[in-house]
């Protein structure tokens, strides 16, 4: 079996199957040329990716940005019902999607006549740092995180 026995793994098996390495083969794949990344932060990935893509234009480093997710996490009830807040709650309900947005500065996609579905005034990204757990919000940290990008509006 290919997982184990190392000595017979296809020569780049790992670098083209790890999750870190999707944007990249992306990348390869429609000859994007740019920063690319992967953004693994749990539920926050697809805020964050916006957040970098945002950054990047407005940097002037890049022209267009994609930023897009992927839920996958598997943490399904077995029952495929969640029961939130219930004494039989087993899990998350089914709740899977992918998603991608096409990002440009405000200017040039007014300059080629774009068609403009939403305008991004600010983003922010914080971590919560120490808290409850790694994996519980920190309202005090998203309240701060809001307030902060009111701001920059």
């Amino acid at each position: 079996m290919v997982t184990r026995d190392f000595a017979n793994w296809p020569k780049y098996y790992i670098l083209g199957n790890c999750e870190e390495m999707v944007s990249n083969r992306i990348s390869h794949f429609l000859d994007i040329h740019g920063p690319s990344a992967t953004v693994q932060t749990a539920c926050s990935s697809c805020p964050v990716a916006v957040h970098l893509a945002c950054r990047s234009l407005h940097s002037e480093e890049s022209e267009v940005a994609i930023a897009g997710g992927l839920a996958n996490l598997t943490f399904f009830n077995p029952e495929g019902h969640s029961r939130s807040f219930d004494v039989d709650a087993g899990g998350y309900g089914r709740g899977e999607g992918a998603d991608a947005l096409i990002h440009r500065r405000l200017d040039k996609a007014l300059a080629d006549g774009d068609p403009i579905r939403a305008v991004i005034r600010a983003t922010g990204a914080n971590p919560d740092g120490w808290a409850q757990g790694v994996t519980l919000p920190s309202g005090e940290a998203q309240a701060s995180l809001i307030k902060y990008v009111c701001r920059l509006t």
